[in-house]
């Protein structure tokens, strides 16, 4: 006599566990050609809000990194870049000249934040964009 039976079945969870497996390979290469199309607009952004500067626009560049991909600017190219942002605060901060002879208050220009804000809408609909590709290409609707 059997009673009450009660079987869970796990041949679709497997199954599911081995198509995201599967689709989660292919992952890499669909954000690696399109992270710096999304990464973009927070660079171009970057350089519209530091155009005051004839050097910090030029020293903007997209990064890939094993996580996506980073917007910099380069020290070499504008080493004034990370003083005049001045941590993303406003005012004045000292700095010396002269070979340290003399030091000087200078008004800050912070450029980074926003910049990345004015950008970050449009990465985010070409992120979204690339995960929807990819979700597509491993066959979900």
């Amino acid at each position: 006599m059997v009673g009450i039976e009660f079987r869970v079945d796990t041949s679709d969870a497997k199954r599911l566990s081995s198509d995201l497996r599967n689709a989660a390979g292919r992952l890499p290469d669909a954000l690696r050609r399109g992270v710096r199309a999304a990464a973009e607009p927070v660079a171009a952004g970057i350089r519209a809000e530091a155009a005051w500067s004839t050097r910090i626009p030029g020293a903007v560049s997209i990064q890939p990194s094993g996580k996506g991909a980073a917007v910099t600017v380069n020290p070499n190219i504008a080493p004034e870049a990370a003083p005049l942002n001045n941590r993303g605060q406003g005012g004045e901060f000292t700095h010396p000249v002269f070979g340290n002879d003399w030091t000087v208050q200078q008004r800050a220009r912070p450029f980074l934040t926003a910049g990345a804000r004015r950008g970050q809408a449009e990465a985010d609909r070409r992120v979204a964009a690339i995960l929807t590709q990819w979700e597509r290409a491993a066959g979900f609707k």
